[in-house]
């Protein structure tokens, strides 16, 4: 096993930084933070890219220090060398807090939103009874939690151990809601295009048994039945290429709205809105064409006399 640290998150704190733009009365900057123990870096998988980690040494006998991402460093610090800088926890005179290092920016609480500015603080400073110990291990993390809890329970059997799972599984876990959205989405999706196939089938139907005299005075005055099929066919892709523009425009707006349950894909991703307007199309050709079919088979005689 390897870097083993203690963590705890879901916290946000409300720190001062003279000269710092924020909207609060108090003019204190709200954080999303992880109190963290020495060796989280290597355990969390950060990148440390300046500065140092928490040691044994910052403790509660030393100034407060802290460790913040990158993101954080150019809100507070814009064009400055973070490390040194100082801010204060909950109040302008609050306890003074010193950065000591700036890791590369990571997700925590969620998978699919931008990476938050995050502050982290030392475990030996701000001490919290309630804690994640997250280890680095070298081969199947899943083939070592038993090991693990063996040696907890050896220091502590009546120390409760619950929610132990592998990084890999937590992250299938985070996408479980995104998945059943998408699935519910996709299931819509579907059922729609069914519903839109069958309604211009029968707008196309209805045009074709509502112009019957006309066709029959085509076909009579020499019309083709391809050029039937097509005069047909052409009106209802009208039709289609006016909801598949509505379509799109709606799709790129809605896209963007829920940009926030992407993962690893744009709002506006050029595969997707390519291959939807093809299978659509594809829609459209088979919904006016077995309209466009029986208006081929158009008697003229028997059309001309129709009411």
């Amino acid at each position: 096993m390897l870097a083993p640290c203690r963590a705890t998150y879901g916290r946000a704190t409300a720190i001062y930084v003279e000269g710092a733009a924020t909207t609060r009365r108090d003019k204190l900057i709200e954080v999303s933070t992880t109190v963290a123990s020495e060796g989280f870096v290597n355990a969390l998988g950060l990148r440390l890219e300046a500065g140092r980690e928490f040691t044994t040494r910052d403790d509660t006998t030393a100034t407060h220090a802290m460790v913040i991402s990158r993101r954080l460093a150019t809100q507070l610090w814009p064009g400055k060398d973070p490390i040194g800088q100082r801010a204060r926890l909950g109040a302008v005179d609050g306890k003074e807090m010193i950065v000591i290092g700036v890791v590369g920016d990571a997700k925590f609480e969620n998978i699919g939103p931008a990476s938050q500015a995050r502050l982290y603080v030392s475990l030996r400073q701000r001490y919290r009874d309630w804690q994640s110990l997250v280890i680095h291990t070298k081969g199947d993390p899943a083939a070592m939690l038993p090991s693990l809890r063996a040696v907890i329970s050896s220091i502590d059997p009546s120390l409760p151990v619950f929610g132990a799972t592998t990084m890999e599984r937590s992250v299938v876990s985070g996408f479980s809601t995104s998945r059943s959205a998408a699935g519910i989405a996709g299931f819509f999706g579907v059922l729609a295009l069914l519903i839109s196939s069958v309604g211009l089938y029968a707008v196309v139907a209805s045009g074709v048994a509502e112009r019957t005299r006309e066709l029959g005075v085509r076909v009579a005055l020499g019309a083709t039945p391809r050029e039937v099929m097509q005069f047909v066919m052409r009106g209802g892709g009208k039709l289609g290429a006016i909801g598949l523009v509505i379509g799109l425009a709606g799709a790129v707006v809605v896209a963007r709205l829920m940009s926030s349950l992407l993962y690893g894909l744009s709002p506006t991703d050029p595969i997707t809105f390519a291959s939807i307007p093809v299978a659509l199309a594809v829609v459209v050709l088979l919904a006016t064409y077995i309209p466009a079919r029986r208006a081929v088979k158009l008697d003229p005689i028997a059309a001309l006399r129709s009411d």
